[in-house]
C-alpha cells in the first residue's frame, strides 16, 4: 500500500491478497470517520495512474500527459 497525502493505492501480487488488503484499508477508514470518494476508486484493475506515474503489472512509467508538457516546453 502507498498512501500520499490524499492518494492510496492498494495493491497485492494474488487476488485474495488484494481483497483482504481492500477490506482491511476500508475498515481502518470507516473506524476513523474517513470515507473514499467512490468515483475517483478504481478495483480490480492491472493498470493505473497514480501520482503522476503509470503503474502496470511488471512496468512503472511516467504519465505520458506529463512528459509531453516538458517535451513540448520552449528553449530559452
Amino acid at each position: 500500500m502507498v498512501v500520499y497525502l490524499d492518494d492510496t493505492m492498494i495493491y497485492s501480487d494474488n487476488p485474495d491478497g488484494q481483497l483482504r488488503h481492500v477490506r482491511e484499508v476500508l475498515r481502518h477508514l470507516r473506524v476513523n470517520h474517513l470515507y473514499a470518494e467512490t468515483k475517483e476508486c478504481a478495483f480490480s484493475v492491472d493498470t493505473t495512474v497514480f501520482l503522476g506515474s503509470v503503474f502496470g503489472p511488471d512496468s512503472l512509467q511516467m504519465n505520458a500527459s506529463k512528459v509531453q508538457v516538458i517535451r513540448d516546453w520552449s528553449t530559452p
